[in-house]
């Protein structure tokens, strides 16, 4: 069970020599994170780039999924065998399919960079109507990248895991927000966020995750 989350350091925006960085928010845009890479930057064409799942986010969706149709399948058959104690596995196992096919749909989606559109959007290929695509932004609007962390525990049957997730976000000119990705491994979302930035025509990297 994932327990409720915090920015993991304090952090000054007057560090950063922006006045929009005072207007912008530090704390999390979207609380809570993964204790696996969920996502890596991913080049599609010279005008294109994706954050696309990780193979362990993949993994995890699916791990989820199957032990939630096992469980869900195990509890059918003790109810049809008349042993009304199975009963409670199909709540369980269809409790574990249903948060591996959340999972999956929320990792899976691909978030998109395209130039050629000037456009950054969630989800799957090219939308007809761009414009109202899930989290559509102009690239024109795009005046910063923020990297914030949080400290998050997991409570297990072992104890409670503790870790740090770690979060890119988009920082509009009008000092709005758009969360792109959360996840663990902050070395290679640093990596993605200066190669995106980069891509984006240098705009700059505001880290408060270091």
């Amino acid at each position: 069970m994932l327990d409720a989350s915090h920015r993991a350091d304090p952090f000054d925006p007057d560090s950063i020599d922006d006045p929009l960085a005072q207007q912008t928010s530090w704390d999390p845009a979207a609380p809570g994170g993964t204790n696996i890479q969920s996502h890596r930057l991913q080049r599609t064409s010279d005008t294109r780039v994706s954050f696309v799942a990780t193979g362990s986010a993949r993994a995890f969706s699916v791990g989820f999924f199957l032990i939630g149709a096992f469980v869900t399948l195990l509890g059918i058959a003790g109810v049809v065998a008349a042993d009304a104690s199975m009963t409670p596995l199909i709540l369980i196992g269809l409790a574990f399919a249903a948060f591996g096919t959340l999972s999956w749909r929320s990792m899976a989606t691909p978030r998109t960079f395209d130039r050629e559109l000037g456009a950054y959007w969630r989800g799957a290929g090219t939308p007809t109507d761009i414009e109202h695509a899930p989290d559509h932004v102009s690239l024109e609007e795009i005046h910063a990248l923020q990297i914030i962390t949080e400290r998050l525990s997991i409570r297990t049957k072992h104890g409670t895991r503790r870790f740090t997730s770690h979060e890119l976000n988009l920082v509009l000119l009008d000092g709005h927000r758009v969360n792109v990705t959360d996840h663990v491994h902050g070395a290679a979302l640093r990596a993605d966020a200066a190669a995106l930035a980069d891509f984006l025509g240098g705009v700059p990297v505001w880290d408060a995750s270091a």
